[in-house]
């Protein structure tokens, strides 16, 4: 009995979103006085990493793991009081963790202890912290 050929099936998540210009960083650490802090943590598989430009609150965010499909990049910006409040994403890395049922509900920088802690939700899981360490 032959079999019909099948196509593969389109996968529906995007993989990675662009990687910010280099020249568009170079630009944002000059405009802003350049005093960037990186971190860096994991969670249940899934890496990010984090350039926090602490003048703007404005960040480079990095997420890479199997369960997200690869390499997820794009921004986000501390809203609230000075060191927490809320994230606001840009709308690529927004959209594309919406996907995967993921939202980021905040975040508190303590620049004593060298950390962000980012509360999320997960599908499954729910409510989880990620904690972040800054790579001296």
């Amino acid at each position: 009995m032959a079999h019909a050929a099948c196509a593969p099936l389109p996968l529906p998540l995007p993989l990675a979103t662009p990687r910010p210009s280099v020249l568009g960083h170079v630009r944002r650490l000059l405009m802003s006085g350049g005093d960037v802090r990186h971190f860096r943590g994991s969670l249940l598989g899934v890496t990010a990493r984090v350039a926090l430009d602490v003048a703007s609150r404005r960040a480079d965010l990095e997420l890479s793991g199997a369960v997200l499909g690869g390499r997820l990049r794009g921004s986000g910006t501390l809203a609230g009081e000075a060191n927490h409040g809320t994230v606001v994403l840009d709308e690529e890395l927004h959209y594309s963790l919406s996907l995967r049922f993921v939202s980021v509900r905040s975040a508190v920088y303590d620049p004593d202890a060298g950390t962000i802690r980012v509360s999320v939700t997960l599908p499954v899981l729910g409510a989880r912290d990620i904690l972040l360490l800054e790579e001296v």
